[in-house]
């Protein structure tokens, strides 16, 4: 069941929940003066689970966070000790374990991941043979 609301300038849903009447008391008396729904949204939508400003963020602040975000990556050293991980391991200061490769690995695709996806939400296309 729901219904859109065009009157604010966006479109809303409704969202329905049916409540015992001593659930509703209990809700009308923690809202404090609130309409529900107002206490309802706030309860819901306040939690550290939902993020709910980058939502509202607009498209050019949005893809500024996002630049900041790339710059951040490009600058952090993450990349120079990777170099010097795979150095220690060719000079075979680095005990090579399964596990040790695994880690390398995972944390390789990670970072091609992030960096790709921070490209693309950009609108950038990577440079030279990068992947």
């Amino acid at each position: 069941m729901t219904k859109s609301n065009h009157s604010r300038g966006r479109s809303s849903v409704r969202v329905s929940v049916r409540l015992s009447p001593e659930e509703r008391q209990t809700l009308e008396q923690a809202a404090q003066g609130k309409t529900l729904s107002a206490y309802i949204r706030q309860k819901l939508l306040s939690s550290d689970s939902i993020n709910t400003e980058t939502v509202r963020l607009s498209p050019q602040a949005r893809q500024k966070l996002l630049a900041q975000i790339l710059a951040a990556l490009g600058k952090s050293d993450v990349a120079d000790s990777l170099k010097e991980i795979a150095i220690a391991a060719k000079l075979g200061l680095l005990p090579l374990t399964e596990d040790v490769l695994s880690d390398i690995k995972t944390a390789t695709t990670q970072i091609k991941f992030i960096r790709k996806t921070l490209l693309k939400a950009l609108g950038l296309k990577p440079r030279g043979g990068a992947k």
